[in-house]
């Protein structure tokens, strides 16, 4: 593990990004997931065959998601109060796009963080309360709310795209490994990472 840290491959930098809000909010360890991980899906070791790598482009499909996330904050952002319950509520939504349009400006735009924050906005919007009353003078407390229905929907889909793609890819950089992951690591709180363990990408065995 140490060893693939000090020259990462693609596939752990995507994976280690995933990882570092983690860390950020609760002090976990990120490397122990990333260990767990690694070990779950070593348990495939058996199954020769290269684990397909479906046909998607995780970076074009990121930014037809950015562009439906606009649309959204566009729509949130014609409201008459900023105090409104709902307005407030997606603040988290205009934060992440404010962030990936400061990194557009200084040429530091970074797929893998984009990717990480984008899969973290349904669990930060859980408790969104849609509220009642007038929303704004060319939109409605409902359109606001059934666009960040869809939003979520299409950032659900996407996960399960990208979780299965890096699967794949972590798949084919750690299987045949060491020994097993540690006590403290198996006692590990769940994380999207371990997640991926769970995802079983088609063989080309039959």
């Amino acid at each position: 593990m140490e060893l693939r840290l000090a020259s990462p491959s693609p596939a752990l930098v995507r994976a280690l990004a995933r990882l570092s809000w983690r860390e950020e909010r609760d002090g976990a360890e990120p490397i122990d997931a990333l260990r767990y991980a690694a070990w779950s899906l070593a348990e495939w070791r058996d199954f020769n065959a290269p684990w397909d790598k479906r046909d998607f482009n995780r970076d074009a499909s990121l930014e037809t998601l950015l562009q439906k996330a606009e649309s959204t904050l566009d729509l949130r952002n014609r409201c008459s109060r900023s105090r409104d319950i709902l307005h407030e509520g997606l603040r988290p939504l205009a934060e992440f796009l404010e962030r990936v349009q400061r990194a557009r400006t200084a040429g530091r735009f970074d797929a893998n963080i984009v990717e990480s924050e984008i899969l973290r906005l349904p669990r930060d919007l859980q408790w969104l309360k849609p509220g009642t009353g007038k929303y704004g003078e060319s939109v409605s407390r409902e359109a606001v709310a059934a666009s960040w229905g869809e939003l979520k929907t299409a950032i659900l889909a996407f996960g399960r795209y990208a979780d299965a793609d890096l699967a794949a890819h972590l798949r084919d950089e750690f299987v045949g490994g060491g020994g097993p992951p540690s006590a403290a690591e198996k006692a590990g709180r769940p994380t999207r990472l371990h997640g991926l363990a769970a995802v079983r990408p088609r063989t080309g065995a039959s």
